[in-house]
This record gives C-alpha cells, structure tokens and sequence, in this order.
C-alpha cells in the first residue's frame, strides 16, 4: 500500500524519497580517520599529544574539511588535533578551550573551524592555522552542539539552555536568539539551502524555523524520550531524527508532517549521516555502524569494530567512505561498498 499526497516512510511501507531524484550526498556532521588510543590503535604511523600521556581523551565530535583534506578531532582533552587525511599525519595541535571540546565545524568555504564546549566558550580559527582563534560572547552555560549556515554567515550553537545563539560570522556579532524547544538541546541542522533551522534535545520535540525571520515554523512532535541526531536529506525535502527512542523517525521538511519511522533498533541512536539519497546511517550506544536502506526500510549492513558509544558520523562522497567516532577513542573508515575498514589493521572486523 502506498500512501496518497506526501510520501511516507513506514515500516510496513516504505517508499520513495519525495521527488524520487538521485541527490549529492549529505556531509553531516563530520570526521576523518583517526585512532587516538596508541597503544590500541588499528592504524600504524599515528602520533598524538594528550595532556595525560596515560589516557587516551574520549573523542566528542570530529569534522571534515569542505576540501576533504584535513579535519579537526576534538575530546575531553581540550585539545584541537588537525590532521591531514591523506596519511592521517597531525598536522596541529590547538589550544585554547579549558575543558571538554564537545562540537567542531568547519565553515563552508574552509576558511574558518569553530569549537566550543564545556568552558561555554566558541572559538573560531582561521585557516591556515597560527593565529590565535577569535573567541565569540561566553555563553551562560555549555555548548553542545554547533552548525553553519551553507553560505557560512551564520553559526548556529545550542546546549544546556532554552536558547539557540546565532551568531554572524563575518564580525562575529550575536545575530539573534531563537527560543529553544527545551533546555538542554542536543542537535542543530540547516537545510541545504540555508532557509530552515532545525533544533531538538531531551524533550523530544523538534522545532524548525525560518532563518530569514526568525520565527519558529514547526514543532515536531513524536518522539517520547530525548533526540540526540538530526540530519536532512541532500535535496532538503525530508529531516531525519533519532535517539533514545531506538528509531529513526522521519518528516517532510516543508510541512512538518511524519513519514513514519525506520524498524525499532537495539541501540539508543546518537549520530546519524545519509550517505546518499536512499541510504542512512545511524549508531549509538551499541557500539555498531548501521546502514539502511530508507526506500525499503530494510537494514542492509550492521559495521562491527567499536568497543564504545559512537558519538559521531561522517559521509565522505569522494570516496563512498563512512567515517564513525565515539567514546572508545578511535575513529575507524568504512568502506560502503565492501561494508569494510580501509585501515590496515591486525584483525578483521566481523560484518553482518
């Protein structure tokens, strides 16, 4: 059976992406290959700093370059590390937050990285790295997660307040406040074409609104428990979202209608990336990479290798490869073709 007017994602039915047209994928929030853990380490030839030469820093958020070159992999460490994908050589080591590092984006032209978290502060280098990073109004509580508009005049942060701060980037002036659907926001997206917002945290509710006016547009209400991931198709016509629930659900961005929800999973869900216009990845706290397919709501790869919570993911379209990061320290790339790690490593990953 397939629904009338918009189409629905069910899990009993489910169909097309609105449109039906192949899309470019979707960088969401970023990564690059990297293993923090030496002495545990899959990949050979990585050196990295701490400032507990002891204790391998718990990686929070990890972002790719729009070049796809280099990219910023940020922790409880408080350290900034840059490295250059190429051959996962760190290229920087940036100091400037006082404690954990929880969000890291590049902005749309390369030029600038932002950071920012638990010391409440943002901090915006400009790249080429050297220079000390301009440090945006301290908030009044910590900053969880962060997102640039996709000109890049815009830079969107939340956290453990009732307010999304918007801040203008070229002078770095707070731009406007939007009332924040709940005080403890866990995830921000832009559409693609920079029209809409999306917000949403441990209330559950998803809020979308215009950024040309500011006004909020859509509350979407379904999920019970805390949202903690959300990431909109290529062509921006659908918003998926996911966390504790243990599901994905998903919504036609213009109305704010549901579209139904992909199978209930094991795993309360904390990242979540498309990796093109049909597939989509989601993980969490069971420490598994999973890849469905949303045309048929069928599962169709489980990727097996983290001993910890994966906290981020990351599609890189120049070579279909999916990079995932989380509180075990390392980051592992997967091809999706082959459904394998492209690192050389001393076992084999068990792939279902």
């Amino acid at each position: 059976m397939r629904a009338t007017g918009p189409r629905a994602y069910l899990t009993t039915d489910i169909t097309a992406i609105p449109g039906g047209k192949m899309h470019k994928p979707l960088l969401a929030m970023s990564f690059v290959l990297l293993i923090l853990a030496a002495a545990t380490s899959p990949l050979r030839g990585i050196e990295t700093e701490t400032e507990d030469p002891d204790k391998s820093p718990v990686i929070s958020s990890t972002a790719v370059s729009p070049g796809g070159d280099i990219a910023a992999v940020v922790g409880d460490d408080h350290l900034i590390r840059i490295h250059r994908i190429e051959d996962e050589k760190v290229l920087h080591t940036l100091r400037g937050h006082t404690d954990w590092v929880r969000a890291a984006a590049f902005q749309p032209d390369g030029k600038a990285l932002a950071t920012a978290g638990d010391d409440r502060r943002v901090l915006l280098w400009s790249i080429p790295f050297g220079e000390d990073p301009r440090k945006l109004p301290k908030h009044p509580q910590v900053i969880y997660t962060m997102a640039y508009s996709p000109d890049g005049k815009l830079l969107a942060c939340g956290g453990f307040e009732r307010m999304i701060r918007v801040y203008n980037t070229v002078d770095g002036s707070f731009h406007y406040g939007l009332k924040a659907p709940g005080r403890d926001v866990r995830a921000l997206a832009f559409s693609p074409d920079g029209t809409r917002l999306a917000a949403a945290g441990s209330d559950g509710r998803i809020r979308l609104w215009n950024i040309q006016s500011g006004k909020a547009i859509h509350d979407l209400q379904g999920h019970t428990r805390k949202v903690s991931a959300l990431a909109f198709t290529p062509d921006g016509k659908v918003l998926a979202s996911a966390g504790e629930e243990r599901l994905v659900r998903l919504w036609e961005a213009e109305t704010g209608q549901s579209l139904g929800n992909l199978p209930r999973t094991n795993q309360k869900l904390m990242a979540l990336a498309w990796c093109g216009p049909d597939l989509l990845a989601a993980a969490g706290s069971g420490n598994v990479v999973e890849l469905w397919s949303v045309a048929d709501g069928k599962k169709t790869k489980t990727l097996e290798g983290h001993t910890g919570s994966i906290a981020t993911l990351t599609y890189k379209e120049s070579d279909n490869t999916l990079i995932s990061a989380g509180y075990d320290t390392t980051a592992r790339t997967w091809s999706l073709e082959t459904g394998r790690e492209t690192a050389s490593r001393q076992t084999e990953e068990t792939i279902k």
